[in-house]
């Protein structure tokens, strides 16, 4: 869940780092050793050519499926709610890797929800 959750994130900044122009190799070497630092970013950063090599390098071929992050995701909510845990955060990225994983984009990795995500 945590990790969904983060490259939903991610995702979200380099979407909106190209919506404003900026050089996303700049923004990757800002984020990756600042507060911002997480795994998502220093080792699946989901953006072609940009970091190390990760699966958006080799057009999303997974990894990780978006489905399998999906059935991972069920299981969480499932004991979230059976433990009475509030996880807001990890029922909408539940929602968004359902909706990638019934998809076209179902069988791509993971960090391809930046594609998901995307739509104007």
């Amino acid at each position: 869940m945590l990790l969904a959750t983060t490259m939903i994130g991610v995702s979200e900044s380099f979407n909106m780092a190209k919506k404003l122009k900026l050089d996303l190799n700049v923004l990757y070497e800002v984020i990756s050793t600042a507060t911002g630092s997480c795994w998502a970013v220093n080792n699946y950063c989901p953006i072609p050519n940009v970091g190390p090599q990760s699966p958006a390098d080799n057009n999303f071929l997974p990894g990780f499926s978006a489905k399998l992050m999906s059935k991972d995701l069920k299981l969480a909510i499932k004991a979230a709610e059976e433990s009475n845990s509030n996880i807001n955060l990890g029922k909408k990225s539940g929602q968004l890797f359902a909706k990638m994983a019934e998809g076209v984009n179902g069988e791509k990795d993971f960090s391809a929800i930046i594609e998901e995500i995307n739509i104007d």
